[in-house]
């Protein structure tokens, strides 16, 4: 694990509080998190803690604990 991606971990954790088996939300934070590294949010030029916020606050987990 590096930072960036401990960084999108906490970051998802703080924006969905989903309540389900870590085995499923390691796997919907690892999908987004390679969602995001290639999406247009992922700029060199801003702080990766701001581009991360604006992606996670304009994309939602394909999980929930409804769908459990």
């Amino acid at each position: 694990m590096n930072y960036s991606f401990y960084l999108f971990s906490k970051l998802f954790d703080a924006f969905y509080e989903i309540e389900c088996p870590y085995d499923y939300l390691y796997g919907e934070v690892l999908r987004m998190y390679e969602d995001y590294e290639g999406s247009k949010y992922n700029d060199p030029n801003k702080g990766e803690y701001e581009c991360m916020v604006k992606y996670l606050e304009e994309h939602q987990p394909m999980i929930s604990e409804e769908g459990l």
